[in-house]
This record gives C-alpha cells, structure tokens and sequence, in this order.
C-alpha cells in the first residue's frame, strides 16, 4: 500500500470511527434518560433495555479505541502515546483533542460504573453515571473542533438533532407533567446556557471560515497575524534556502473557479504556522484525472516548489513538487471551503526525494 493509500484508510476510519462512537454516546445518553422515566413495555422487559443501554455503552467504548487507533496511525496527525492518551499534551489542536481524550476517560469510567455498582452502592452509581452528559458535551464540542467534516449538512444536523433530543428529554426528565414542584431549576438552566453555550461558539468557531488556523491544526509555535504573513509573502528575497521538513501549516485563502476551457478551480492560500508562505493551484474540471499544476512558496526563503496535484477525493488533496536543488517534496492537504468560496484547512508537506549531486 502507498502512503497515500494508507493516509486515505487511516483518516477513513478515524472519520466513521469517531462519528459512530459520537452517535453510540448520543444514543447510550438517550436511552439512559428513558430508562430513568420507568418507562414500562410488555415488549421490552426492564432488563431488556438495561442490557441494551451496557451494550451500547460498551460498543460506544470500542469505537472510541479504534477512532483513536486510526488517529494515531494517520502520517498526517502524527499523534505520539503521550499525545493521545494525556489532555493537551497534543501538538495538533491541543484543547480540543484534550476534551475528546478527557471525554474517552470518562465514558470508560460509565461503563464501568455499572459493572461494579453492586460494589459501589447505588448512590456512587448515580453520580459516576451522570458523567455520561459530561460525556456527551465533550464529545460534541471535541467533534466541532477537530472535525474536518464539521461544516457538512449532515454533521450538523447530527449535532444540532442529538441536541434537541437530550435537551428535550431532559426537560422532560426534570419537569414531568403535573409535577411542576419537583422542578429543577439549576440544572436545567445549566444546561440551556451550555447548548446556547456550544451553539454560539460553534457558530462563530469551527463552522466559520478560518477554524483551521485558529484551533492550532498544524503547528503549537503562535500563528503570525494574517497581515504579517501577507506581508512576508510579498517580500523579495534574493537567496532562497532549504526548506526544513518536514512541517505542517494552516491553510486560509479563497477558491474561486473560471469558465475558460470547461472550467478550472483556482486555489489561492497562505500558509499560517511555523512555516508561513503562499500555495497556488489550479485544478481544471474538464477532466478529473487531469494532473493540476501546482507552486508552492516558502518564507521567508523565498524557495519555491513547483510540481502538479495528482488527486481529490472528500477535501483531501495530494501531489507532489520540484524544488531548484532536485528535491521532491510530497505534499497532502485537507481543506474546506464555504459558499463564499473562501478556503480553509491545513497543509502537510514532507521530502519525497534526495537532493542531485553536481
């Protein structure tokens, strides 16, 4: 299997490993509040349902592991096992990842909970068992953060749908009919300033333009202000030296697209990180297999890589450049781009060749 190949599989998997362990967390959550409703059924005995909510607390669990297995394993991240299982020890969106490992740690310690509480007691039971709305939260906020599909239609309508069930259910929950009394007030404001909360913040966070480079994608060093990388860009410079691989920048730019010969989709972005910089590409639409020519600018060196994208597929891109002392750097990006067309993402670049000797 290629490195790309593998990239591919990798990053497929954390992506379904992670939305399916998201989607078993929602589901373990919401059953637990029916279960706390006493619903009754002749179809589905108690024990029935309690078997299914381990079950999928159980399953929820194995997915988390394996979502975090593919993230582990994917060239791109490149998490170490201190990044992955200590919080904010991770060089690629540090307070983020934090949230999804913290998550992990609790949702374990639910599922637990219920194979010791004959030893625990039912009221120590409770409480480790109410983590799963901690769960539930750090999960969401870990999956806008970190997703690269969080701007989607359908990650959106998962999240925003996943919130009005628990939320509703809860009211529900907290104020049963007739019973206006027994109303709790703390916890249900608490918990509807956290949805406007998270809403708010996703609004104006990872569901706007430039999330990439402000979530900390690529590098931990500070990211220059977008005036000063533009600025650094348009500086002449008159020996261009080696380029230090290999590196990883945000991507912030626009897309815009032609209509002279079928069509050609122009990419024009900085680079935002340890490495700052300018990426051009032009992919034309005519043909899908068609290589696109590609030119990738370093600074404050100045050097310069030329060379050709040479595959799309789901916001990844990937190809491959020349530079003047014959290298050849292999260079792989993710990127998103909203109605506006302005571009978003980060960009990974790594040598793919040795340089020629004279």
């Amino acid at each position: 299997m290629n490195p790309t190949d593998f990239q591919t599989l990798t990053w497929d998997i954390a992506r379904i490993g992670g939305f399916t362990a998201y989607g078993l967390t929602l589901a373990s959550v919401v059953i637990g509040l029916v279960l706390s409703m006493k619903v009754k059924s002749p179809r589905f005995p108690r024990f029935v349902t309690n078997e299914l909510h381990r079950f999928v607390t159980l399953l929820a669990v194995v997915f988390m592991v394996v979502h975090g297995i593919a993230v582990a394993l994917d060239p791109f991240i490149k998490l170490g096992p201190v990044e992955l299982l200590v919080p904010f020890a991770s060089h690629y969106r540090p307070v983020w990842m934090a949230l999804g490992i913290t998550g992990g740690y609790l949702l374990l310690a639910v599922y637990l909970s219920e194979r010791i509480r004959s030893r625990i007691g039912y009221s120590w039971w409770r409480r480790l068992h109410t983590l799963a709305f901690v769960v539930y939260l750090f999960a969401t906020i870990h999956g806008l953060g970190t997703g690269t599909d969080s701007r989607t239609p359908w990650a959106i309508a998962l999240y925003a749908g996943g919130a009005l069930v628990v939320g509703g259910l809860l009211v529900y929950r907290l104020w049963p009919t007739g019973a206006v009394g027994r109303l709790r007030p703390t916890v249900l404001l608490g918990s509807a300033l956290a949805i406007v909360a998270v809403s708010a913040w996703a609004w104006r966070g990872p569901l706007a333009p430039g999330w990439a480079a402000a979530a900390g994608g690529a590098a931990t060093t500070k990211l220059p202000a977008a005036a000063e990388v533009a600025g650094a860009v348009a500086r002449p410079v008159s020996t261009p030296e080696r380029i230090t691989l290999p590196f990883q920048a945000a991507l912030q730019g626009t897309v815009t697209q032609t209509k002279t010969d079928g069509g050609t989709l122009v990419i024009d972005a900085t680079l935002n990180g340890a490495v700052a910089g300018r990426l051009r590409a032009s992919i034309p639409l005519a043909r899908d297999d068609a290589p696109a020519p590609l030119t990738l600018t370093v600074d404050p060196s100045g050097a310069t890589c030329v060379g050709t994208l040479t595959s799309a597929r789901d916001g990844r891109l990937g190809g491959s450049c020349s530079m003047a002392d014959g290298r050849v750097l292999a260079i792989s990006m993710r990127v998103g781009v909203d109605d506006s067309g302005a571009l978003d993402g980060t960009i990974q670049v790594s040598g793919a060749g040795e340089p020629t000797t004279s």
